[in-house]
C-alpha cells in the first residue's frame, strides 16, 4: 500500500522502521479515518483565523492513522 491520503503513513513523518507497522492498518477503517481527517481540516480552514499548519496536520494524522 502506498502512502496516500487515508493510509496510516500519510503526513505522519514516520521513520523507515515505523512505516511497515503503519502500512499494516485495517483497510476497512481507513475510509472512515480519512473522512474524519478531511472534516477536521475543513473545519479549521472555514474559520479564517484557524488555518491549520503543517504541525497540526501531522499531529492530526498521527492521532487518526497510527
Amino acid at each position: 500500500m502506498a502512502p496516500t491520503a487515508g493510509t496510516p503513513c500519510y503526513c505522519t513523518d514516520l521513520t523507515r522502521e515505523g512505516m511497515p507497522g503503519a502500512l499494516a492498518a485495517e483497510a476497512e477503517r481507513l475510509p472512515k479515518r480519512r473522512d474524519l481527517d478531511v472534516a477536521a481540516v475543513q473545519e479549521r480552514i472555514e474559520e479564517a483565523t484557524t488555518n491549520p499548519d503543517a504541525e497540526y496536520v501531522v499531529r492530526l494524522n498521527r492521532a487518526l492513522f497510527i
